[in-house]
């Protein structure tokens, strides 16, 4: 049995996972004929791209540097679950958990 395929979602999934890995990036620099120092955002899927980019979507300009911004705390912790799968998102912040799945009963503190 051969399955077909749409092309449009298959070019919408590959767009959507190239998004996924894409980052955000402070771009200082010094814009053509302007004395002052700007600071932009751009998204780019890495540090190198990012400094690519920043020259082309900002030609002329001096570009002083490019950083890369913090990824907010959910995605952070979505990235930090597969190493540390006992903690738990309470109240705002991540503490430990006082079980380790929810399929085993709460532990014994006092063992």
């Amino acid at each position: 049995m051969k399955t077909v395929f749409e092309r449009p979602s298959l070019a919408n999934l590959a767009e959507v996972n190239a998004k996924a890995y894409e980052g955000r990036y402070i771009v200082t620099m010094i814009r053509p004929g302007a004395s002052e120092i700007s600071r932009e955002m751009i998204t780019a899927p890495g540090l190198t791209p990012a400094e690519m980019r920043a020259r082309q979507f900002f030609p002329g300009a001096r570009i002083l540097s490019v950083e890369a911004v913090p990824a907010p705390l959910p995605v952070r912790a979505a990235r930090d679950t597969a190493l540390r799968p006992d903690a738990r998102f309470i109240r705002g912040s991540f503490r430990p958990a006082l079980r380790g799945s929810d399929d085993v009963p709460f532990l014994d503190l006092n063992d």
